[in-house]
């Protein structure tokens, strides 16, 4: 016998598919992979396409979630569901040992289908990718499923059109630009600095008026540039915080933050640019790596002195 959260997982999976389908003509929709995920769930052997009673009741109950619940309010399923007595399928579960045929079947089957005894360890659950556009679905085929999670990913064949103005809201020069190279040269060098694009002037312009009205711009001044030289070699002999790295080949180049520099362990790294807003840092296999992705960082104008500012 199936228990309720085995019906809600049913049936948010079929519904999706059931919504406006016609209940005589409900088997040419399902796939054999799902008649058989019914099956199990019901406990029964097999389930044929001559749909025994205790499904139908299933189907009912699904076409009324499909019917009543909208897709934006997912809740509603779990309320419809929880409303639905679990009981009427105890009713007709003795009828569902013998298969009953459809109108359009032309005899009975000659095989019963029995049902299924109990089982006392669960079935392991098959590993399997796929995707889907509905949301919905896609969380109904995690539930219940240890290890199981659903992840939204972008269509990556889709091109992004370039923007037709940018609005600088916090930088040296807050204002509307139409080519990015003036974007970046009022944000560059500031860690708070916000900006974004926008399909034409006009549309820039009034959301340009609209953030002003509301306070939401203001000019920054640039951050200090660092004035200290890069770390010598003697600066990455093994120390209290970097000792359990030292068989490590992972370095770490601080851009930005509270002392730019390059640095054996991630402690040091983090030490230096963990909520500190607008830091820079990235990892690299080697020594030289980091020494040269630092060297290149500070050529072009982005390494940076953070202090570290302590709530009082």
């Amino acid at each position: 016998m199936a228990t309720p959260s085995q019906i809600v997982d049913l049936l948010r999976l079929q519904r999706a598919h059931l919504s406006g389908v016609d209940l005589e003509h409900l088997t040419e929709h399902l796939t054999d992979h799902q008649f058989e995920e019914v099956a199990d769930l019901l406990g029964l052997t097999a389930l044929a396409r001559d749909t025994p009673p205790v499904f139908l009741k299933v189907v009912l109950a699904a076409q009324r979630i499909a019917r009543d619940s909208p897709p934006e309010y997912p809740d509603e399923i779990d309320e419809l569901i929880s409303n639905f007595k679990v009981s009427l399928l105890d009713e007709n579960l003795g009828d569902s040992r013998v298969a009953t045929p459809p109108p359009s079947s032309p005899k009975p089957p000659t095989t019963p289908v029995a049902a299924r005894t109990s089982r006392s360890t669960p079935a392991t659950p098959r590993t399997r990718t796929r995707h889907t556009v509905n949301w919905l679905e896609a969380g109904a085929l995690t539930q219940g499923v240890r290890g199981s999670s659903a992840r939204r990913v972008k269509n990556s064949s889709r091109k992004k059109k370039p923007a037709g103005a940018y609005i600088v809201f916090y930088g040296s020069e807050v204002g509307v630009f139409r080519e990015w190279a003036d974007t970046k040269a009022s944000t560059t060098g500031h860690g708070l600095a916000i900006f974004s694009g926008f399909p034409t002037v006009q549309a820039a312009t009034a959301a340009l008026e609209y953030a002003r009205a509301k306070g939401w711009t203001a000019d920054l001044e640039p951050l200090p540039a660092t004035s200290s030289p890069l770390p010598s070699p003697d600066n990455y002999a093994d120390n209290p915080l970097n000792i359990g790295a030292a068989g490590s080949n992972i370095w770490y180049a601080v851009a930005r933050g509270v002392t730019p520099g390059v640095y054996r362990s991630f402690l040091e790294c983090g030490l230096n640019v963990s909520g500190i807003p607008g830091s820079l840092h990235c990892a690299f296999e080697s020594r030289e790596e980091a020494e040269a992705a630092l060297t290149e960082a500070r050529r072009a104008g982005f390494v940076r002195t953070i202090p570290r500012v302590v709530p009082l």
